[in-house]
């Protein structure tokens, strides 16, 4: 009968564990959604941009995808995924923007841009700016805050 309320003990504190866990992991999602908002503001308000979205890689499916999304034209019920195809002619705008790190600034239609997006949320009467946000660790782990300012940058190509 002892080994049996041990036993019992021991699966009641287990789960207590896998609850606390999973109250941490609900809290760490809230959480992600405050700072993207924040990010979306921060990039958003000073620049008077309409939108402001957020996509992350999904390195398991190959993808890139909306995480979150905030502005005047925002869509929360599309969550659009690219696939980061290693094809250029085949790859989404966003995906191309991964694959390369270039930052690009788009006035009107683009081939790599999805066709029905475009349309249904009119962006041909919009300036796009599509730009990697882009982390970088040092040895110890840490998040690099100023790498960028140990770049060497050039302008890569400029159409007027």
């Amino acid at each position: 009968m002892a080994g049996e309320q041990e036993n019992n003990k021991f699966l009641l504190e287990e789960m207590l564990e896998v609850e606390k866990q999973i109250q941490q992991a609900i809290s760490e999602l809230s959480n992600t959604e405050a700072i993207f908002e924040d990010i979306c503001q921060e990039l958003q308000s000073p620049f008077g941009f309409d939108l402001a979205l957020i996509a992350l890689i999904n390195r398991e499916k190959n993808i890139i995808e909306t995480v979150y999304e905030t502005g005047s034209t925002a869509n929360t019920s599309i969550k659009c995924k690219y696939y980061l195809d290693k094809k250029p002619h085949l790859r989404h705008l966003r995906a191309d923007i991964v694959k390369t790190r270039h930052t690009e600034i788009i006035s009107g239609w683009d081939r790599r841009f999805d066709k029905w997006i475009y349309q249904e949320y009119n962006h041909k009467d919009n300036i796009r700016i599509f730009t990697p946000i882009l982390l970088y660790w040092d040895k110890s782990g840490n998040i690099v805050e100023d790498w960028f300012e140990k770049c060497e940058w050039k302008v890569i190509t400029v159409l007027l």
